[in-house]
């Protein structure tokens, strides 16, 4: 199923399902500069994640999820019993050097009470809500 359309810039409210090859179809903008490089990086992130854990759950956010032209990183919210920020950042520096400051990642235990989804779903400095997208294989 296609993503929604973007309202002013950004996902409207609500938490949508993509795999990763959806979203970056729908956020590709022709002639970005970063962009392809983000793609690549999104599709190495996850893949690496799920390679360790099959049970992790994806979240995806950020201004690579608007209309902006060239955004400065994939933003990922993870929840997983196996990786952490640093066990992540060493095997994804390892096996995709220089990629690592291309994604903005936070990871959190499956347990964990944390909402971190609530938080991807606030617009900075603002009130309004927007939506989140949850990756599936």
């Amino acid at each position: 199923m296609p993503l929604p359309s973007l309202v002013n810039g950004s996902l409207p409210p609500g938490a949508f399902i993509a795999t990763p090859a959806e979203v970056v179809a729908a956020f590709d903008q022709p002639g970005s500069v970063t962009r392809p490089a983000l793609n690549r990086a999104l599709e190495h992130a996850v893949t690496l994640i799920w390679s360790g854990d099959s049970a992790a759950i994806i979240y995806l956010d950020g201004s690579y999820a608007t209309d902006k032209g060239d955004p400065v990183d994939v933003d990922l919210a993870v929840r997983s019993d196996v990786w952490t920020d640093s066990l992540f950042l060493s095997t994804f520096a390892s096996n995709y050097p220089g990629e690592e400051t291309l994604v903005d990642f936070y990871f959190s235990t499956q347990r964990s009470a944390q909402r971190m989804e609530e938080l991807f779903r606030e617009i900075q400095g603002q009130t309004a809500k927007k939506g989140i997208v949850q990756l599936i294989p």
